[in-house]
């Protein structure tokens, strides 16, 4: 007997220990980078255009890269075709990214 096929709408399980984080993006920037305001809102400035999940894919290097994470461990939760996006990032935990947040700020 074949087995039964996965259910693909299935949503994603959540690591016991993750993060979530919200950013703003903006595409086709020409400087690339990370910006963390006083209230500690995320802009993510990327050069790749919103096209094919380019963009997606140069967010979580980049927000994986400032967090000091591999790229795996980072991926887009919610807003796959928003500017909005929520980020999860696996093994860590909240508490260390408000602390990162913190630091970043001005």
């Amino acid at each position: 007997m074949p087995p039964a096929p996965r259910d693909r709408a299935r949503p994603r399980e959540t690591p016991a220990e993750s993060a979530t984080l919200s950013v703003r993006v903006r595409p086709r920037a020409s400087h690339p980078g990370v910006r963390v305001a006083a209230d500690q809102s995320v802009e993510v400035a990327v050069s790749a255009p919103p096209v094919d999940g380019a963009a997606n894919a140069e967010i979580t290097r980049l927000i994986a890269h400032w967090l000091g994470v591999a790229p795996t461990r980072v991926d887009v939760w919610r807003g796959q075709h928003s500017r909005t996006k929520v980020l999860r990032i696996a093994a860590l935990a909240p508490a260390e990214l408000a602390r990162r947040l913190a630091r970043e700020a001005p």
